[in-house]
């Protein structure tokens, strides 16, 4: 099995009926570096519809490849890469701002070795909150009235544990 990596769940709370049954509105963001915007930074922005960053990216490069004109050639490869390395840790964090700024919700994170395996859990979730019924909250005095009920004198047995015996050891 490959290295585990976080996913971050996300969902449009306004989606069409149709678009919450078959899952359109849940989408899952890789957290973590990415190789792919370390090699593609501007392929990635625009796949990704990450509009500013995009912009931001551009006015880097235009201010980078002056840079190199005026001072030195090397310079210009050398911010390149720094600004390839932020945009490869930082990329999916971008990505993940533009999906709350457009009404999305961050509803679960999730551990997965790929994309795949990630999904199928998020969706276990999802539907484990749908049919789960929450447990009734147990309150202050509720506590006090389950301490004090006297002990029962049978072994109970909870899954395939028996409790121990209620008579004093000698």
């Amino acid at each position: 099995s490959g290295r585990m990596a976080a996913y971050r769940v996300f969902e449009f709370p306004n989606a069409m009926p149709e678009q919450v049954q078959d899952g359109r509105n849940v989408e899952l963001i890789r957290d973590g570096f990415s190789f792919l915007v370390l090699l593609f930074p501007a392929l990635w922005l625009l796949w990704n519809r990450v509009w500013f960053g995009f912009a931001i990216y551009v006015v880097f490069i235009l201010a980078f490849v002056l840079a190199s004109e005026l001072v030195n050639p090397l310079i210009g490869v050398f911010l390149n890469s720094l600004l390839g390395l932020y945009l490869a840790f930082e990329g999916t964090n971008w990505r993940a701002k533009k999906y709350l700024k457009n009404g999305w919700q961050e509803v679960d994170v999730v551990l997965g070795s790929n994309y795949e395996e990630a999904e199928m859990r998020a969706f276990a979730n999802r539907t484990d909150d749908v049919v789960e019924e929450k447990p009734e909250p147990i309150l202050p005095n509720r506590i006090s009235q389950v301490l004090k009920r006297p002990r029962s004198k049978t072994k109970t047995v909870i899954g395939s544990f028996p409790s121990p015996s209620t008579r004093p050891r000698s």
